[in-house]
């Protein structure tokens, strides 16, 4: 197996330029205008004896119908297409993008009587057109990240963040528990929840070969559905938080600059670590550690604001912290198998 492992990203617009079905709860809806962007992100993850690829799409969910049509259509050498994973984030301002997704095939016949008529404008999207579309750019898109591959790396994150609730609270009913979806917990005969809610973000970041981030893949156990009852197209919580992530991401890219130690006297301690152990070194300018007072000041500041989320950070005591303290902290981690530290290096000879 080859150690090192190539990536490769690619992203694509799949937002109708016309209006179509809205699928999401049991009621039909035609979309008015577009809130925010629909798209499909790809990674393609390879060492040249395994591969992964993992698609993602804004819409309900990724019809099995057009799985293999994509597959069959994939021009790309060497890729596995028995290694292609589709996901969704499940929003309900999207569409399914097939020809099933119709007044008369789907809301009709699932609704029946109760479902409202409704007028198609003359310049709808569906059928075969609409499947043509979406099947159309998902080949483009995987064929797309597969040529973009290039060597690089990845690191693991995991963290917490209070976003999914459980919508089906239980309650007693002739003796037993029924579930019931957003039933009302303020009813007497209500016992609890159907289960827990998961509160878990886990996080792959990747870089190319200079260590630059190149992308990052984020895992939230919660459907895109804080929008329920319009009439707009819209990726949902989704398209704000991958706003918001690139911003964030930027911004703390942009406070960064290589720093080249061996411009320094041979004898500058990080010259000889640059040297000796390959370290690469970057300089901080501006926020709160741009400027460096005194070294365990600083560094301990870095490891407080590193590990004060994660459960390490919660376990350290009270009072005087120092670099040492750290160091003997993480050391019984890393001995402890905690999966919060992943690696230990020590340069003992500089």
């Amino acid at each position: 197996m080859e150690k090192n492992i190539r990536i490769g990203w690619a992203q694509t617009d799949i937002t109708p330029d016309r209006p179509i079905y809205v699928i999401g709860q049991l009621y039909s809806r035609i979309s008015s205008y577009v809130h925010d962007p629909l798209t499909a992100t790809c990674l393609v993850l390879e060492n040249g004896q395994e591969q992964m690829i993992l698609v993602s799409a804004d819409m309900p969910g990724v019809p099995t119908m057009h799985i293999s049509r994509i597959l069959e259509r994939l021009d790309a050498p060497g890729l596995d297409r028995s290694r292609v994973v589709f996901s969704a984030i499940h929003t309900h301002n999207s569409t399914m993008f097939t020809k099933n997704t119709t007044y008369e095939v789907y809301f009709k016949s699932v609704l029946g009587d109760l479902c409202p008529e409704m007028e198609e404008p003359d310049d709808i999207l569906k059928d075969e057109e609409l499947e043509e579309f979406f099947i159309g750019k998902m080949v483009d898109l995987i064929e797309e990240a597969w040529a973009a591959r290039r060597p690089g790396g990845v690191a693991l994150a995991h963290e917490y963040a209070a976003v999914a609730f459980n919508r089906r609270p239980q309650f007693l009913v002739n003796g037993k528990r029924e579930s019931k979806m957003y039933g009302d917990c303020s009813e007497p005969n209500f016992l609890g929840y159907e289960g827990p809610s998961d509160h878990s973000a886990d996080m792959l970041y990747t870089f190319d070969e200079q260590r630059q981030l190149t992308g990052a893949l984020v895992c939230i156990p919660c459907p895109s559905q804080v929008y329920e009852l319009h009439r707009f197209i819209s990726a949902d919580y989704w398209g704000e938080v991958r706003t918001q992530l690139r911003a964030e991401l930027e911004r703390f890219r942009q406070t960064l600059s290589p720093w080249q130690p061996e411009a320094l006297p041979e004898d500058c301690f990080a010259g000889r670590l640059r040297r000796l152990g390959g370290v690469r070194f970057w300089s901080v300018q501006r926020g709160p550690y741009a400027t460096y007072f005194i070294p365990t000041i600083n560094c301990v500041s870095l490891t407080n604001e590193l590990l004060e989320k994660t459960d390490i950070g919660r376990t350290v005591m009270l009072g005087l912290k120092t670099p040492g303290a750290y160091l003997d902290l993480l050391e019984r981690e890393y001995l402890a198998g905690n999966p919060a530290v992943t690696a230990r290096r020590v340069y003992d000879k500089i």
